[in-house]
């Protein structure tokens, strides 16, 4: 889904003023490309007006109209870095504006591999002295998490030449891979999120964000008419032929995707519009944790999977399990040796759905929650006849929660595919418009790490 770029082995920094004159001119550049087609202006025109049709068709339990207002909130990224949380090395920078402004990504295996990745021994790090210490547990929970997922391993004050040192910067950002030398990663007021420090590190890894793939305008369009004076350069793609995307799916949903008005100029407006048979996923870009596939492409980048001797034939989406090579990590909803079954540990339950409308309730969270990491449970719908659908409607009831949906919600998962991530809901008091399923499954995600949202899902068999 991301974009790997083999960082380059030379760390040498890029002043303000060089990085100001290349954006400048890769502006230009990416605005010609995004703005010339008229075609494409209209078929995102029209997107918008469906959008703002459908958004009248959300409606609050009162039977009032639906208002989205975030415009105090100017999302994670920063107009003085690359993608708004990339930090550039001098030849990183001069990469991505040669050839027309087409960067060489994914997997880029130039002279300086194998010594652009953090191969071998544990990734030392470090936490500058003015780093903030209640900061310090999300950053180690995020650490855990790729940990626990993957075969990457850190070393809090390990000793090494090339080390990363977490700072309290102005926002959150990083290097692209290992650059050589000591490298930073910020965690900046409002970026101590475990998501969201997940994601700087899944950059320190080496991975860019989702919606630069070069097969990008397969999945959405730009609403470059959107964005705001002089950004249309984070809308960048990479070039098919320095591009490797280890068979990793587009994923809406996963952690290194933008979200929907990411750099909007009216941010109840879109910068991102999901195109044709993608339109579901509109209010559900980027995620509040690294997903299946955002961990799959980390072991296989890394190449994890090589640690165990027998391959698994995973069922339903898992993917071995590379620090249990007997076991695989399973979707939300599934469970057993191979992910062949469907899971009832803790709180995860699963129901048969007729063809009669049934009520279903369930709470993500509880009232005062305040964790670090997140809690989730799984409710997965089957239909009472093989091959046939489901319809969900949900409906929300008391509760708070972000408008990104960090704090609790649920994602409805409606794919064929279980491991992709799906519909993510988390505003209180509201009525959806009935979802269907592709398949003959549905699963019900709820997460929770602030507060809590009720719901109740009204299923029936179709």
């Amino acid at each position: 889904i991301f974009f790997l770029l083999m960082a380059l082995g030379h760390s040498t920094p890029v002043s303000n003023q060089l990085f100001e004159e290349k954006m400048k001119g890769l502006n230009q550049v990416i605005t010609s490309e995004l703005t010339s087609n008229m075609e494409e202006k209209k078929f995102v025109d029209e997107k918008i007006v469906e959008i703002e049709i459908n958004k009248t068709k959300i409606v609050s339990t009162d039977g009032s109209p639906i208002v989205d207002d975030d415009s105090v909130y100017s999302g994670p990224y920063s107009k003085e870095y690359y993608e708004g949380d990339i930090l550039l090395t001098k030849d990183q920078l001069d990469t991505i504006v040669e050839s027309d402004g087409k960067t060489k990504r994914q997997a880029q295996y130039n002279s300086y591999y194998p010594n652009n990745i953090w191969k071998g021994t544990p990734i030392p790090y470090y936490f500058d002295r003015n780093f903030p210490s209640n900061r310090i547990p999300s950053v180690r929970a995020a650490i855990k998490y790729w940990e626990s997922n993957t075969c990457i391993r850190f070393a809090e004050n390990g000793s090494g030449r090339a080390r990363v040192r977490f700072i309290n910067g102005n926002g959150c950002y990083a290097n692209i891979g290992k650059t050589g030398g000591e490298q930073v990663i910020s965690i900046g007021y409002g970026c101590d999120w475990i998501g969201t420090i997940a994601h700087e590190i899944e950059h320190t890894l080496g991975v860019w964000h989702t919606q630069a793939r070069y097969d990008r305008s397969n999945y959405v369009s730009i609403n470059a008419w959107n964005v705001l004076s002089n950004q249309l350069y984070n809308f960048n793609t990479q070039s098919q032929s320095y591009t490797n995307l280890f068979g990793i799916p587009y994923e809406f949903g996963s952690v290194m995707h933008y979200a929907e008005n990411d750099f909007a100029r009216d941010r109840s407006r879109p910068t991102i519009v999901a195109r044709n048979g993608y339109e579901r996923l509109q209010h559900s870009m980027s995620n509040y944790l690294p997903t299946i596939y955002d961990i799959k492409l980390i072991n296989t980048y890394y190449k994890c999977y090589d640690n165990c001797p027998r391959k698994l034939s995973c069922q339903n989406g898992g993917q071995q399990d590379v620090n249990n090579c007997n076991r695989c990590k399973c979707p939300a909803g599934f469970g057993g040796t191979y992910c062949e079954n469907i899971s009832t540990l803790g709180c995860d339950r699963s129901m048969v759905i007729g063809a009669s409308p049934i009520n279903i309730t369930a709470t993500a969270g509880r009232s005062g929650l305040y964790s670090i990491t997140y809690n989730e449970c799984a409710i997965h719908l089957k239909p009472a006849q093989s091959g046939r659908r489901l319809e969900v409607t949900v409906t929300s009831g008391y509760g708070m929660s972000s408008w990104n949906c960090y704090g609790a919600g649920v994602d409805v998962r409606v794919s064929k595919d279980p491991a992709m991530t799906g519909i993510r809901i988390c505003r209180p008091h509201t009525r959806y418009q009935p979802i269907v399923s592709d398949g003959d499954r549905v699963v019900l995600n709820l997460f929770s790490r602030i507060n809590y949202v009720s719901f109740t899902f009204t299923a029936r068999m179709i």
